[in-house]
């Protein structure tokens, strides 16, 4: 027996059948998700711990210029107006300064004795150079940070 159908009937049941096999499950939507959010969450910590990083990086850039233009500053004022170097610092002093979030200590001893032995006579040698030491705090991420820097001025 030959089963006649209409167009309607026909559409109908071809679409069934696509419709099974073309379209995903809520159970396999479910796992794709998951397993994209498992493989998401260690780049979102790599992600964090890089802007930290670069935040640490940045603030220890800003300390260190801080330190070394106030060096620089001292050491300018050592050569171009050495009266008024020794007025301002006649022996050994600390200043105290603040930019921002940073606290600069500025150690400067005009008179630091250093003592060497000739090799030619074997005679003690004396020799008094400036000091400067910079040393900066701050506070990043409620860590508390600190940054040295020493040098002799000319």
């Amino acid at each position: 027996m030959i089963k006649l159908y209409s167009r309607t009937q026909r559409l109908n049941n071809s679409n069934k059948m696509h419709s099974t096999n073309l379209a995903f499950s809520l159970v396999e939507i479910l796992i794709a998700i998951t397993i994209f959010a498992v493989s998401l969450a260690p780049l979102i910590g790599i992600f964090l711990q890089s802007q930290r990083s670069t935040e640490s990086a940045i603030d220890y850039y800003r300390a260190q210029n801080i330190a070394i233009s106030e060096i620089e500053r001292l050491k300018a004022l050592s050569i171009l107006h050495p009266a008024v170097f020794y007025k301002s610092f006649p022996k050994l002093r600390t200043v105290t300064k603040d930019f921002d979030k940073y606290h600069l200590v500025l150690t400067v001893d005009p008179e630091v004795k250093i003592s060497t032995i000739s090799s030619f006579d074997n005679s003690s040698v004396d020799i008094y150079v400036k000091e400067a030491a910079a040393e900066i705090f701050w506070e990043s991420r409620g860590k508390k940070a600190s940054l040295l820097f020493k040098t002799t001025l000319r």
